[in-house]
């Protein structure tokens, strides 16, 4: 009986862990372009991700400022019935403060995309991974042309 109890109680200790997490700065925000450029036929896609985020005192050391995330970004598609190809990565743009765009270039995975709806998710973290600076994900249907 005494196992279980801890048991459940690191259960529920992990759980806790896992659900907090550093708040979003309010002046953050992220999106991504509703279309995706059809490159060397379909080889690739280029994409628009408009990002705001402020630069933050570093918790490792309160003098210094992050001054850049790394942006993350994945666009997934159905290409044949059944089939799937995606595309992600991770690229590391400057905090400013003001609202920035990134143009990024996403090699597709064994198969090409074709032109029409793909799915796009986004994200972004501190370089040190401290949780000073998180932008929010997002995620959207986006037109592959």
């Amino acid at each position: 009986m005494k196992r279980i109890g801890t048991l459940s109680t690191l259960v529920a200790g992990a759980l806790l862990v896992l659900t907090a997490g550093p708040a979003l700065a309010s002046d953050s925000a992220i999106s991504i372009g509703s279309k995706a450029a059809y490159l060397a036929r379909g080889a690739a896609v280029q994409v628009s991700v408009t990002y705001t985020c402020t630069p933050a005192p570093s918790p490792w050391n309160p003098d210094a400022l992050i001054s850049d995330v790394y942006l993350s970004v994945t666009i997934s598609q159905a290409v044949k019935k059944g089939m799937i190809t995606s595309a992600s990565g991770e690229f590391r743009v400057p905090c400013t403060g003001a609202e920035e765009t990134a143009t990024v270039v996403m090699t597709a995975s064994e198969r090409a995309f074709v032109k029409g709806p793909a799915m796009a998710s986004a994200h972004g973290y501190d370089v040190d991974m401290s949780g000073a600076i998180i932008l929010p994900s997002v995620q959207q249907v986006i037109a592959v042309k």
